[in-house]
């Protein structure tokens, strides 16, 4: 009885991880992006930015660099990536 609670619990669990990311908007994984806290790659249609999110606004996000903060709106954001 406990393996079918568990499973059930199990299966449970992953069904919901994949309705949020099914769900989640690019403004929502970018704020994911940002709590870890690690090098990312910000990809727009003229470049690729590096950095760390230091925050994402409602239309923006801040992504700090090794020479200060660069402010990218998300209107131009089309991909990004994490580099570890």
């Amino acid at each position: 009885m406990r393996d079918q609670l568990e499973e059930t619990l199990e299966a449970e669990q992953h069904a919901a991880q994949a309705t949020a990311i099914r769900t989640s908007t690019l403004r929502d994984r970018l704020i994911e992006l940002s709590d870890r806290a690690r090098p990312v790659a910000i990809h727009t249609a003229s470049d690729i930015h590096t950095g760390v999110i230091a925050g994402v606004g409602v239309d923006y996000l801040v992504l700090a660099t090794g020479r200060g903060s660069r402010l990218l709106s998300l209107h131009h954001v089309i991909g990004c990536e994490e580099t570890r």
